[in-house]
């Protein structure tokens, strides 16, 4: 325990402690951005015998698809959502900041000033040869709406059960989500 109280206070004691945590975070998920893990791009297949794609690289619209065909009677499904934006992409920043103080004495007076000036830089990776902004969070847009045409919509059993997944799976009210019958063709 005595070791640990040493050692805390002597990271109390290092100037610019912030910007060293910032500089090995920004390490840490390098590494993790560059080395992910081996089942990131596999298919799972679940109890059922539901094959679930675990890349990042399907849309929403394909996983509400995929997952609203297994719904009984609901058929064969298309799927349409619109957001009310773009997402939002929140960068990462290496903050540098300078800070200089100035005290000057007179006869009877002392007069402090302090300047603090922060520069900020977005942090870059390199990758396939072209460099790119390291992003910390993607904030997905709100839904505007969202519609499903369903071959077994004719039924209204599977018409609710269809609105409830999809207000369920997306965190939507049901005034954004309508259900149609697919056309028979």
């Amino acid at each position: 325990m005595k070791g640990f109280k040493e050692l805390v206070n002597k990271l109390k004691g290092i100037k610019n402690i912030e910007i060293i945590l910032a500089v090995a975070i920004g390490i840490i998920i390098l590494v993790i951005y560059f080395f992910p893990s081996e089942n990131k791009n596999k298919n799972q297949q679940t109890e059922s015998g539901i094959t679930i794609n675990t890349s990042s690289e399907l849309t929403d619209e394909q996983k509400l698809k995929n997952v609203l065909s297994e719904i009984k009677g609901a058929g064969r499904i298309e799927v349409m959502i619109t957001y009310e934006s773009s997402p939002e992409l929140v960068p990462a920043f290496s903050t540098d900041t300078q800070e200089t103080t100035n005290v000057q004495s007179g006869q009877n007076s002392t007069t402090e000033s302090q300047t603090v000036s922060q520069n900020q830089n977005p942090i870059t990776i390199s990758k396939d040869g072209e460099s790119q902004a390291l992003i910390l969070v993607e904030k997905k847009p709100k839904i505007r709406g969202v519609i499903v045409v369903a071959e077994g919509a004719a039924d209204l059993g599977v018409k609710l059960n269809l609105y409830s997944a999809v207000q369920t799976a997306l965190q939507v009210d049901a005034n954004k989500v309508d259900v149609f019958e697919m056309n028979k063709n």
